[in-house]
């Protein structure tokens, strides 16, 4: 490929009204984040899992929301290198990123590696060029585009680290993480894993850029449900020339994002404000509520483990028999052998299922 067409715009104006519908949407759904009756960790989690499950599965991993929230303990036999360990790479990729921020680590090309790293520990790649935290050294095509040679991957991608922190660049700053995503995408600097890292570049560059207060904006849900939109808004970079039609299809995804966002915290607030949802009516019944907001597909192990890390300590029969009794909580799958059986709030579950 010809490197000089991977040149991106150091001026670009664009009409203000789906940007400022744009800018406002993001706004508004960190704000709801932030005012939250839900824990904001609690909440962050449950964004995570989904970006985690929705991202993924867009790469070809065949992953279900169920599997992935109960992996996390092992439940099921789920072992390193399983489809489910590799959705969670989002997961850790996520927090490797909060981690660095936390620790004053600007986003860079050290950053986006780590990152990878932390993605692709437990991944099933079959492609044996593929080094977790290390940029290409071969050659890729991604359907009938070609990115750069691996030879020109250090330079773009140093001078795309450059740009991000170019503050002398006459383009608004959420117009310059759609060009910075995109431009990720076309560079493709990792041999797998460059779609799942490059839409969490823009929940790291919103972050950076001042738009959300923590990094809690996801858009994979959204963009899973557009895919074939989003595709075309990269392609015609490359196939027309120009990239009005790519930041057009950014701000709408990015604005449909906000919206399903916001749905989607809403119903679940409303339900954790419900005061007969989840209510065992008894002295522990926050605690479980916000366990099961946290996690609402799990067993008795890990719900009992949980409560003791709370100084609650209650027997495995007075668990189930809880459990048991309430309307709220059915039973996913019966034990069998040693196996536990998997509870399930469907109300809870359908909310992050139902709405992409």
């Amino acid at each position: 490929m010809n490197v000089e067409k991977l040149k991106i715009p150091s001026n670009f104006q664009y009409d203000h009204d789906p940007l400022d519908m744009a800018v406002a949407s993001i706004g508004q759904c960190d704000a709801l984040i932030n005012n939250s009756f839900i824990d904001v960790g609690l909440l962050l989690s449950l964004l995570m899992l989904k970006e985690s499950e929705t991202t993924s599965r867009m790469e070809g991993t065949k992953i279900t929301f169920e599997d992935l929230v109960l992996s996390d303990e092992g439940v099921g036999g789920i072992g390193k290198r399983s489809p489910v360990e590799e959705a969670r790479g989002v997961t850790y990729a996520i927090l490797e990123g909060n981690k660095m921020l936390k620790d004053g680590l600007p986003i860079s090309n050290r950053f986006i590696k780590a990152m990878h790293r932390s993605l692709m520990r437990h991944a099933q790649y079959e492609n044996k060029n593929v080094i977790p935290g290390e940029f290409r050294n071969v050659n890729v095509r991604v359907g009938r585009y070609r990115p750069p040679d691996h030879q020109h991957v250090p330079d773009l991608m140093s001078y795309l680290e450059q740009y991000i922190h170019n503050q002398e660049i006459n383009i608004s700053p959420l117009i310059k993480v759609g060009i910075i995503h995109a431009q990720f995408e076309r560079i493709h600097p990792f041999a797998d894993g460059n779609g799942r890292i490059g839409r969490l570049l823009i929940s790291f560059l919103l972050k950076e850029y001042g738009f959300t207060s923590r990094v809690s904006y996801f858009i994979s849900p959204y963009v899973e449900q557009q895919k074939n939109y989003y595709y075309d808004g990269l392609e015609f970079i490359e196939y027309d020339g120009g990239w009005d039609r790519w930041i057009t299809t950014f701000l709408g995804l990015v604005k449909g994002s906000s919206g399903n966002t916001i749905r989607i915290i809403e119903m679940l607030n409303s339900l954790y404000m419900d005061g007969d949802f989840l209510n065992f009516h008894n002295k522990n019944s926050q605690h479980i509520k916000n366990f099961i907001f946290n996690k609402p597909i799990f067993t008795v192990s890990q719900l009992k483990l949980y409560l003791e890390k709370q100084s609650v300590y209650l027997s495995t029969s007075g668990i189930k028999n809880q459990l048991n009794g309430s309307d709220d909580v059915t039973i996913l799958r019966q034990s069998k052998g040693k196996s536990e059986n998997v509870y399930k709030c469907n109300k809870i579950a359908g909310i992050l299922t139902d709405i992409s």
